[in-house]
């Protein structure tokens, strides 16, 4: 999301492959993202627990200064 495009679009999709982690933080820094944003399904604690561990990875991978933010995804589709 820029100046030229104020609604975020989907950049693509990634695999879960032993690179996950590499090519999500060659994207984060191709896109200059300043925050990552992660669906937590709150109500949803074995898959919390996955997600965690997730964002744990995420945060080894990325620049220490980008936070992650976890928004609860019990609302949406």
């Amino acid at each position: 999301m820029d100046a030229q495009h104020p609604i975020p679009l989907p950049l693509g999709y990634v695999t879960n492959t032993p690179d996950l982690y590499p090519n999500l933080a060659s994207l984060v820094m191709e896109k200059s993202v300043s925050t990552i944003i992660v669906g937590y399904p709150e109500r949803n604690k074995a898959m919390t627990t996955q997600i965690d561990k997730f964002i744990i990875n995420l945060g080894y991978s990325v620049d220490s200064s980008i936070p992650i933010i976890r928004v609860d995804e019990h609302f949406s589709s």
